[in-house]
């Protein structure tokens, strides 16, 4: 495989020094990509890559070896790497946010599903999810398990499509020529104010209704 991803050679024999962590970089990798079920190529080549920016970020002190900013450094060295072998746009894109956010826990609120659902998708809030679990089970014994939580995610996204929730702009119940009418100047500061709209949404700060929405704009955006 190094021969045609270079950018996996360094993982080889890197041991990881940490009590975390039974495989070095490479073996790693390989037990978590031997515990996916999944065929969808964005879950393979993300479990693929997940780590490969460790080496070059691989550090130590009395607790072990630390791997700070390995997420950044692998998104760096997979971007190269896509666009090298040619890629679509859209699987690049998607990808390196899979790396980005390999390590970050979803965490059972609907607001921090949504906020995930408004990143990846919900297919690539699918594929995160899968990665995360291999990764998981592929540490030491002792730390091979996600939060409890966890299995919990599935039904809380459901409920979430249940409710035909607003998780994008045009879900607004407002939007740039509603903004105008009310008074907010035309240009780069409507779609932010639209963006700052979405996330009182999500963030269940407000209710998506046209009343509610204008409400906030006055009190909050355009005070």
């Amino acid at each position: 495989v190094t021969e045609f991803i270079p950018e996996l050679a360094p993982s080889v024999g890197f041991e990881q020094q940490s009590r975390y962590h039974c495989y070095d970089v490479w073996e790693h990798t390989l037990a978590a990509l031997d515990a996916t079920r999944s065929t969808a190529l964005p879950v393979r080549l993300g479990i693929l890559l997940h780590d490969v920016g460790k080496p070059s970020c691989f550090t130590k002190d009395e607790k072990g070896g630390h791997f700070k900013g390995h997420a950044e450094a692998g998104v760096a060295l997979a971007d190269k790497l896509l666009h090298r072998l040619r890629f679509d746009n859209a699987t690049i894109e998607l990808l390196l946010k899979l790396i980005t956010y390999h390590d970050i826990l979803v965490l059972p609120e609907k607001k921090h599903v949504k906020r995930a659902l408004l990143r990846f998708g919900e297919e690539g809030l699918q594929h995160l999810l899968e990665i995360q679990r291999c990764d998981r089970l592929a540490h030491a014994p002792g730390h091979t398990e996600l939060p409890a939580y966890y299995p919990l995610l599935p039904t809380i996204l459901q409920e979430i499509k249940d409710e035909n929730a607003c998780l994008s702009l045009k879900d607004l119940a407002l939007n740039g020529r509603d903004l105008m009418a009310l008074g907010y100047p035309a240009g780069k500061t409507l779609g932010e104010a639209l963006q700052r709209l979405l996330n009182a949404v999500i963030d269940d700060e407000v209710e998506n209704t046209r009343e509610a929405l204008a409400a906030y704009l006055q009190e909050r955006i355009l005070k």
